[in-house]
C-alpha cells in the first residue's frame, strides 16, 4: 500500500534519528572515553544531542502540519452521493444542516418549516426527529443547525432523501452540503425533538415551535 506524503515525511524523520543515534553516537564514545580524535572536528557533549534533537523534533513537526495527507484532501473535497449513500440507507438516517444567519432569530422554527415543506408529499409516520447546534456553531468555526431524520421505512426513507435533495429554500445548504451521514450524526451534540404517531401528529414533543412548524406547513397546502 503506498505512503501518504505525510506518513512519507515521518518516515524520514525516525530515519534520520536512527542514523544519528546509530554514527554520532559511537564517534562521541570514542572520542570521549578513549581520547581518539575524529577527523579533527569538535564532538558535541550529550547536551548537544538533546539540543540537535529537539530542533529536528520541530522542524519535523512543522514539516507534518504543512503537508495534508490523502484523508486531509478528502475532507476537503466537495461530498458525493457516493461518500454518503452507502452509509446513510443502512441505517436509514441523515442529518439535515441549515445556515443559522439565513434563517433568522427563531431558526429552530424556520428549519423544521423548511424541512416539513420538502417533505410534504412524503408519509412521515414512524419519523423520528433530532435536532441542535453543530460541534462547529458552539466551538465558533461555523453557523450551522442541524435536523435529524430517521425511519425504518427504506422505501419511504428514500422518498425523504430524494425529497430533501431537491428542495431549494433560502437557510438550506446548498446541494450535498447540506447532509451528514449517520455517523456524524452521532458525533453531533444532538437531542431527540419528536416522533410522527400513526395518526400523523408530532408525538413525544415539548418545542411549541416545532409543533407550529408542522401545523403552518400543512396549512398552507390546505
Amino acid at each position: 500500500m503506498a505512503l501518504t506524503r505525510r506518513e512519507m515525511v515521518t518516515s524520514i524523520a525516525i530515519t534520520g534519528g536512527i542514523l544519528a543515534a546509530v554514527i554520532w553516537a559511537p564517534l562521541h564514545f570514542l572520542a570521549g572515553v578513549h581520547e581518539i580524535p575524529v577527523v579533527g572536528y569538535y564532538i558535541p557533549s550529550p547536551l548537544d544531542f538533546v539540543a540537535v534533537g529537539v530542533v529536528l523534533g520541530a522542524v519535523a513537526g512543522l514539516a507534518l502540519s504543512m503537508v495534508p495527507d490523502e484523508a486531509d484532501v478528502k475532507e476537503e473535497r466537495p461530498l458525493t452521493y457516493g461518500d454518503l449513500a452507502p452509509q446513510v440507507f443502512e441505517e436509514k438516517k441523515f442529518g439535515v444542516l441549515f445556515n443559522i444567519d439565513r434563517l433568522g432569530p427563531a431558526y429552530g422554527a424556520a428549519a423544521y418549516r423548511i424541512l416539513f415543506d420538502a417533505l410534504a408529499d412524503v408519509d412521515m409516520t414512524g419519523f423520528r426527529f433530532w435536532d441542535g447546534d453543530t460541534n462547529a456553531t458552539l466551538f465558533g468555526s461555523a453557523r450551522e443547525y442541524c435536523i435529524a431524520v430517521h425511519t425504518v421505512d427504506a422505501a419511504r426513507f428514500t422518498l425523504a432523501w430524494n425529497a430533501v435533495s431537491e428542495y431549494s429554500a433560502e437557510g438550506i445548504l446548498p446541494g450535498l452540503s447540506r447532509f451528514i451521514s449517520a455517523n456524524d450524526v452521532e458525533r453531533e451534540p444532538l437531542v431527540p425533538a419528536g416522533r410522527i404517531d400513526d395518526n400523523g401528529d408530532l408525538a413525544d414533543c415539548t418545542t411549541g415551535w416545532m409543533i407550529q412548524a408542522l401545523e403552518e406547513s400543512r396549512s398552507s397546502r390546505s
